[in-house]
C-alpha cells in the first residue's frame, strides 16, 4: 500500500527533474516521524515515515520548462484533479518568508481514502515541493505535526 501511495505521489512530481541545486534547504522532520534513509531518489533531501506507514517528503526540484510560480502551482493543482484527486483545500502559507501554496487532496485507494497533501515554496529558480501523504484517519492525527514542519523548513 505504502509502495501505490509513493507511486501517486510521484505523478506530478515526475513532470519536473533535478536541475542545479542553488537552493540550500534545512528540513525539519515532523514529530512522530523517523527519517527514512531507503527513500531515495532525485533532488530528495528529507524522506520520513512514521510508524503507520505515513510519509513525508522534502524535494527541490528544477522544472523542465520556464514558468512563474503561480505557473507550477495551477498546472500541479489541474494535474492531480485530471487525475482523480479531489482538491480538499488550497491556501498561502510563508516558509523562510517565502510565500508559497499548499495543497489538500482526497486519493482513493481501494476502498481507503488517503490524505496528499503538497505545498509549493519557489526557490531561485527551484521549487521545494514538500508532500506528505497517508491514510485519511491517521493523516488528521498528523497534520498538525506537518504542517509544523512544514513552517520550520529553512530555505537558503
Amino acid at each position: 500500500m505504502r509502495k501505490l501511495i509513493l507511486g501517486l505521489i510521484l505523478v506530478f512530481v515526475s513532470t519536473l527533474t533535478v536541475g542545479c541545486q542553488t537552493s540550500r534547504v534545512k528540513p525539519s522532520v515532523p514529530k512522530h516521524f523517523a527519517v527514512d534513509k531507503k527513500i531515495k531518489g532525485k533532488g530528495i533531501v528529507l524522506a520520513a515515515v512514521e510508524p503507520q506507514g505515513t510519509v513525508y517528503r522534502v524535494r527541490k526540484v528544477k522544472p523542465k520548462q520556464d514558468g512563474s510560480f503561480e505557473f507550477w502551482s495551477e498546472a500541479l493543482a489541474n494535474h492531480l484533479t485530471e487525475n482523480g484527486y479531489v482538491k480538499l483545500s488550497q491556501s498561502d502559507i510563508k516558509v523562510s518568508g517565502v510565500k508559497g501554496q499548499q495543497f489538500e487532496y482526497n486519493v482513493p485507494v481501494g476502498s481507503e481514502d488517503y490524505i496528499y497533501q503538497v505545498a509549493v515554496i519557489p526557490s531561485n529558480k527551484e521549487l521545494i515541493v514538500v508532500e506528505a501523504s497517508g491514510a485519511r484517519k491517521r493523516f488528521d492525527q498528523l497534520r498538525a505535526s506537518v504542517d509544523s514542519a512544514i513552517q520550520k523548513i529553512e530555505v537558503k
